[in-house]
C-alpha cells in the first residue's frame, strides 16, 4: 500500500502520521517540539526522528512512503537536512522531504479549501494568506526574539513580568505572583543573596535566566486561567494580547487594507473587568475602546474577503477565554461567524499537504475523513 508521511512541528510538540490515499490514519508518533529557531537543530532533529520512528514502528512496515512531508515552524536553515533525510532513511522513509510553512499546513488543517486566511497561535504566533494552496503572505511568526506578538511566550514573558512587577511593588497585586512562584518552585532560597532585593526575587532571576527562552511559554496557562477567574493585570495582559493578534490577522487581509494608523497597544497590567468570579467574554469593541479598533482596522476592512479565517493553535481554543475574544473580535470587524473555522489539530494540515503532493484531490469529504481518522487514532493511543 501507498502512502504518506506528514510531520507537524511546533514549538511544544512534533506530531508525526501516516496515511493512507482514503484518508485512514495507519500509524502516529509523538515527541517534544522540534522548532530549530527555539530548540537548535539537533535537538530538533533528534525529536523529529523519535516522533517519525514511533509512526513507522506502528505500521510495522507494511507500507512504502511515496512522499514525505515536513510542516514546521522555524528556520529550516538551522536544521542539517542531509543527515535528517538520512536518519529518515534507516526508518524506512525513502523519498525526498518536502519541506511546508506551518502556516499552510495550519489553514489546512481547518480548512479543504485552497485560499483563505490562518491564525495560528501556540508557543509563536502567525498569521497568514493562503492561496492556491500556497503561502501568499505572511505575517509575524518570527520567534521570541522579533516577533511572536500575542503568543503562548509572549503571554508567558507578560505573566512573569507582571509577577516580578508586583513583588517589588511596581503594580498592583495579582494571582500571577503565586502562580509563578509556584511553576517554577521559587520557595525565596537563593544559591547566592544579593544586597537590597527579597530572596525570592533573587532565586526567581537565577531561575528564569537557566531557562531556555521558550520555556517561558509554560506560564501562559497561568495567566489564561487567572483572567477567566477575574484577575484584573491577567485581564489587561490577555486583552493586549487579543489586540496584538487582531491586527496580526488584518495585516494579512485582501483587498489590501492600510496599515494600522496607530502604533500596537501598550500591555497595560491593569485593566477593569467585572466583579463576577468568572466574566463573561468582554467584547474587543469594549475591552479595548472603540476608538482602537477603529483605528486598527478601516472602515469595511472585511469586505470582500474570500476564503475561510482559520483559527489554529493551543491558546485560540474555543473554550479559552482568548479564543472567545479573538473571535469575537473578528465578527466585530465584519466577518460572518460562518467563514470562521477552527484547526483542531495542525497535524491533519500537514497530511494534506503531503496527499496534494502525491496528487491527490483533498475534497471536503476526504477532509473529514482524514480529520476524523486522525482524531480516532490519537484517542486511541491515549
Amino acid at each position: 500500500m501507498t502512502t504518506v508521511l506528514a510531520i507537524d512541528v511546533g514549538g511544544t510538540s512534533t506530531r508525526v502520521v501516516v496515511v493512507d490515499w482514503l484518508g485512514g490514519c495507519l500509524g502516529r508518533g509523538s515527541a517534544p517540539g522540534a522548532n530549530p529557531t527555539s530548540r537548535g537543530g539537533d535537538v530538533a532533529a533528534r525529536n523529529i526522528v523519535a516522533a517519525v520512528g514511533q509512526a513507522m514502528s506502528e505500521t510495522a512496515n507494511r507500507t512504502e512512503i511515496s512522499t514525505a512531508v515536513l510542516a514546521m515552524a522555524g528556520s529550516p536553515a538551522l536544521l542539517d537536512l542531509p543527515a535528517l533525510s538520512a536518519s529518515l532513511k534507516s526508518l524506512g522513509v525513502n523519498c525526498a522531504l518536502r519541506i511546508r510553512p506551518d502556516s499552510v499546513a495550519a489553514f489546512a488543517s481547518g480548512a479543504w479549501e485552497a485560499d483563505g486566511y490562518v491564525l495560528s497561535v501556540g508557543t509563536g504566533s502567525v498569521a497568514a494568506r493562503v492561496k492556491s494552496g500556497e503561502l501568499a503572505r505572511c505575517v509575524d511568526g518570527m520567534g521570541w526574539l522579533l516577533g511572536d506578538a500575542g503568543s503562548g511566550f509572549w503571554i508567558g514573558a507578560m505573566a512573569l513580568r507582571a509577577a516580578v512587577a508586583a513583588l517589588e511593588g511596581r503594580s498592583d497585586p495579582t494571582s500571577l505572583t503565586s502562580l509563578v512562584l509556584q511553576d517554577l518552585e521559587v520557595t525565596g532560597k537563593p544559591l547566592i543573596s544579593r544586597p537590597g532585593r527579597a530572596p525570592v526575587l533573587d532565586e526567581l532571576i537565577d531561575t528564569v535566566y537557566r531557562m531556555r527562552p521558550v520555556e517561558v511559554a509554560r506560564l501562559a496557562p497561568h495567566a489564561l486561567q487567572a483572567a477567566a477567574d477575574g484577575d484584573r493585570v491577567a485581564r489587561g495582559i490577555i486583552d493586549s494580547a487579543v489586540h496584538e493578534l487582531l491586527t496580526t490577522l488584518q495585516a494579512t487581509w485582501e483587498p489590501a487594507t492600510s496599515a494600522p494608523a496607530h502604533a500596537a497597544a501598550p500591555v497595560t497590567p491593569v485593566a477593569p473587568v467585572p466583579a463576577s468570579p468568572s466574566p463573561p467574554v468582554t467584547p474587543v469593541r469594549d475591552s479595548l475602546g472603540t476608538a482602537e479598533i477603529d483605528d486598527a482596522v478601516p472602515e469595511n476592512a472585511a469586505a470582500g474577503l474570500d476564503g475561510p479565517v482559520v483559527l489554529s493553535g493551543s491558546i485560540l481554543h474555543p473554550d479559552r477565554y482568548i479564543g472567545q475574544a479573538v473571535r469575537t473580535g473578528i465578527i466585530e470587524i465584519g466577518i460572518p461567524p460562518a467563514q470562521l473555522r477552527t484547526a483542531h489539530d495542525g497535524v491533519v494540515g500537514a497530511a494534506v499537504l503531503a496527499l496534494r503532493e502525491d496528487g491527490v484531490t483533498v475534497d471536503e469529504r476526504l477532509h473529514a475523513r482524514l480529520t476524523e481518522s486522525i482524531a480516532a487514532a490519537v484517542a486511541d493511543g491515549g
